[in-house]
């Protein structure tokens, strides 16, 4: 019988163990799988170029070259004062294609116009009229020096912002925009104009203002102008962001991912939809119509796009995973998302179409995400971006969680120390479930007083397996119960009622912005493994999972491992077994929360010491109201 139950318990253990790693996979996606062929080269000064290496004109089956491109034989130049530039794959025949017109000298080199606002600072560049540069001030990179950033997707490489590409579905133009060095024009105020030919008599002008007073976004303006005397099918891809780095880019987990707001039938409510890089196939972008914003996020920051109009010509969300330089199986940089929108529409002759996007480039933090949510963003002068403050994601306990982040900072503001202000944290929590915990260790202490009663029912049935000895000693037990008022589920109901306050803390501080690079005494920073010192291991199966030794994670093993053996001991054989289980689950669960945030375990370590003095103190007080004999078995239960 032992030896079954011994089975019993392992095979539950495994079964747990693998349910805790599928939930492990989900909040932290295993290494990429996938490598990606996808190498970038940065430009030449006065040579056309594609950053990310996409932007080709569509190559039509069947179909004859488009005209020659500007600075080719035959050919005038592709930009209004822009550069020379090589002739371009041929392009789908269109009205946008025709006899290339003259154009005046090209600048020789690729200017750049530096922008500083009160939250960015950073440069445009009139090689394919892009966001070149964009740092965050306020924020810092992992040295506590550089700022913040956010076109730095795979090391040091550099990829832009807001490029302007052929449609890979729609007719091509007679050259890539992305290929171009534009005609530039610093504004006043901040920000720049960009002018181009896109074929004869086809002009394009792409306007990019950084928003004043502090604000995160960016003013969009795309404006094509039709002068061929004929009416124009177009087309054009403008590419939010190629890509973002994982905020902790020692880590090769992907947490980069696809995020867009889906507007209801009503386009009324938005629901935020994600999919992480390493999900989506390299031929299977993801195309999604009636969205309010689209772009790519990491855990902690943001770059999406919001189409300025609702009309028949409304844009389609894409994403597509991003491979980056040196990717390979199982191993380097993490994949990325390069997203944006794709739009096809109509411009009468002599008419001009004008296209207006919001691009919102900052924090998840919950007050600056809602700051342009309707109605506080006509109150604040910012662009409405409906559903922009789901993208702090803390899940179906949003509401609870956020009561804890609120608590938090407020704890903060108090001692102006997070990792203080999660031990306060833990101590109110413990507090206000007291309640429940007094009622389910009470339980377990009457639990064990009935164990002789319980053996005694037991022995008086035993070899007998007939079903109505069953279920005479079943009864005869639930009557042992309800005369002693003792309830088989007083001991784990409590526990099952503090769920969803432990989902709430979990989200409030996993995915707290509040908590990157916040010291606490030995740890640099509570938004991420302790990582005490280097160890370099990779194992097999699980990898470098084990590079750094963190210490919490396995203090928080033994003093949960304590607390359990500290229970008072179940008279029920098939209760005592589970409990044992336990003890190697939280081996288990500590295995599990090895590398998530500091500040996380340090919740669990300081809420499983207190529960250890709790539970000291209930059995002194069950003992003294019931004169010494409520817990005669407590000192073996604990020894």
């Amino acid at each position: 019988m032992d030896g079954r139950r011994t089975l019993l318990a392992i095979s539950l253990s495994i079964l747990i163990l693998v349910g805790f790693q599928w939930l492990h996979s989900v909040l932290y996606p295993p290494p990429p799988k996938k490598p990606g062929p996808e190498t970038d080269k940065k430009p030449e000064a006065g040579a056309p170029a594609d950053p990310g290496g996409a932007g080709e004109p569509v190559k039509p089956e069947a179909e004859p070259p488009a005209p020659p491109a500007a600075g080719t034989p035959g050919g005038g130049a592709p930009v209004a004062g822009g550069p020379a530039a090589p002739a371009p794959a041929p392009a789908a025949p269109s009205p946008v294609a025709g006899p290339p017109a003259a154009s005046p000298a090209a600048p020789a080199v690729t200017r750049t116009i530096p922008f500083e606002t009160a939250v960015y600072r950073g440069e445009l560049a009139s090689t394919g009229a892009v966001i070149a540069r964009l740092e965050l001030a306020g924020w810092k990179e992992d040295d506590r020096k550089t700022p913040l950033g956010l076109l730095r997707p795979f090391g040091d490489e550099t990829r832009p912002a807001l490029r302007l590409r052929q449609h890979p579905k729609g007719p091509a133009f007679a050259v890539d925009p992305a290929n171009l060095v534009w005609e530039a024009q610093e504004l006043e105020g901040g920000g720049a104009l960009f002018r181009a030919q896109l074929a004869p008599k086809l002009a394009v002008e792409k306007e990019i203002r950084p928003a004043p007073e502090g604000r995160h976004h960016f003013d969009v303006a795309i404006r094509l102008r039709n002068e061929t005397g004929a009416d124009l099918e177009l087309a054009y891809e403008l590419v939010a962001v190629d890509g973002m780095s994982p905020e902790d880019r020692a880590s090769e987990d992907p947490d980069s991912h696809a995020v867009y707001g889906v507007f209801d039938d009503e386009r009324v409510t938005v629901g935020l939809k994600t999919e992480v890089a390493d999900d989506i196939e390299d031929d299977e972008p993801i195309e999604k119509a009636n969205t309010a914003y689209g772009g790519v996020a990491n855990r902690y920051f943001t770059i999406v796009l919001a189409p300025r109009e609702s009309d028949k010509d409304q844009p389609v969300y894409f994403a597509e995973r991003l491979d980056p330089p040196g990717h390979k199986k199982d191993e380097g940089p993490p994949p990325s998302v390069r997203a944006g929108y794709r739009r096809t529409f109509k411009v009468l002759k002599g008419g001009t179409a004008e296209h207006r996007y919001t691009l919102f480039a900052g924090p998840k933090k919950d007050d600056i995400l809602a700051s342009y949510e309707p109605p506080k963003a006509a109150q604040l002068k910012n662009p409405e971006i409906k559903g922009l403050a789901r993208l702090l994601d803390l899940g179906f306990m949003e509401s609870l969680s956020k009561v804890f982040l609120w608590i938090l900072t407020t704890l903060q503001g108090l001692t102006n120390s997070y990792g203080i202000a999660i031990i306060l944290l833990t101590i109110i929590v413990r507090a206000a479930l007291h309640p429940l915990s007094v009622k389910s260790q009470r339980s377990m202490y009457k639990m064990q007083k009935l164990k002789p009663k319980m053996d005694a029912i037991r022995e008086k049935y035993k070899g007998k397996r007939s079903k109505e000895a069953l279920q005479r000693m079943n009864l005869e037990t639930m009557e042992l119960y309800r005369e002693h008022g003792v309830s088989p589920l007083g001991g784990c109901l409590p526990m099952f009622l503090q769920l969803p306050v432990f989902i709430g803390l979990y989200n409030a501080l996993a995915y707290s912005i509040e908590l990157r690079q916040t010291p606490f005494l030995y740890i640099d920073d509570l938004s991420r493994p302790d990582r005490l010192f280097h160890l370099g291991l990779e194992l097999p199966l699980i990898g470098h999972y084990f590079d750094w030794f963190n210490l919490l994670p396995l203090l928080m093993i033994v003093v949960m491992v304590v607390q359990q053996k500290l229970q008072p001991k179940p008279p029920d054989p098939q209760q005592e077994a589970q409990q044992k289980m336990m003890t190697y689950m939280f081996v288990v669960f500590g295995f599990l929360f090895y590398n998530v945030p500091a500040g996380l375990v340090l919740y669990f370590l300081t809420s499983s010491i207190i529960g250890i003095g709790e539970q000291k103190w209930v059995k002194h007080r069950i003992e003294q109201s019931e004169g010494g004999g409520a817990a005669p078995a407590a000192a073996t239960a604990a020894s």
